[in-house]
């Protein structure tokens, strides 16, 4: 096999490029273009010819390897820095390396992205009359929440 390692995602059969170790990430959508809501992902070898065999025992144990991927949601609130009010006119925007989306923000100065990988994420604020402000957000498999305060823009 040359330690060469093609990886599947079983759940909509997408292959990706042989890699030589790294790291592949970003998230999966369903036809409809929705962030699926697990993920299944296997490695295995596959061959680098049609007359190089499949390593058996890597097939074999791939159920073993077979592992779900839970979506957790980012939930945040944006406040003015000095009232506390809540902002309800703005952007939020939400950056994962490959993987960018955006929503308005809610009346109630609320967004929330509901089904994203858990991981790091770059998450930009800009409310209308305030400045921008940007922030490096964790999500857990269990979801994270932020508040965000934005200062008034005195220009």
């Amino acid at each position: 096999m040359r330690g060469i390692l093609s990886l599947l995602f079983l759940l909509q059969g997408i292959p990706v490029p042989p890699q030589q170790g790294g790291t592949i990430s970003g998230v999966l959508r369903d036809a409809a273009g929705r962030p699926a809501t697990g993920v299944r992902v296997a490695a295995v070898a596959v061959p680098q010819s049609p007359t190089e065999a499949v390593d058996s025992s890597a097939l074999a144990s791939l159920a073993e390897t077979d592992t779900t991927i839970p979506l957790a949601p980012l939930r945040g609130k944006v406040v003015d820095q000095v009232m506390k009010e809540p902002l309800q006119n703005g952007m939020v925007f939400l950056n994962g390396g490959v993987y960018g989306t955006s929503q308005p923000l809610r009346e109630d100065g609320t967004f929330e992205f509901p089904r994203l990988l858990p991981g790091s994420y770059t998450i930009e604020v800009q409310p209308f009359a305030h400045d921008t402000v940007k922030r490096a957000v964790v999500v857990t498999d269990d979801g994270s929440e932020v508040q965000i305060e934005a200062a008034e823009n005195r220009r």
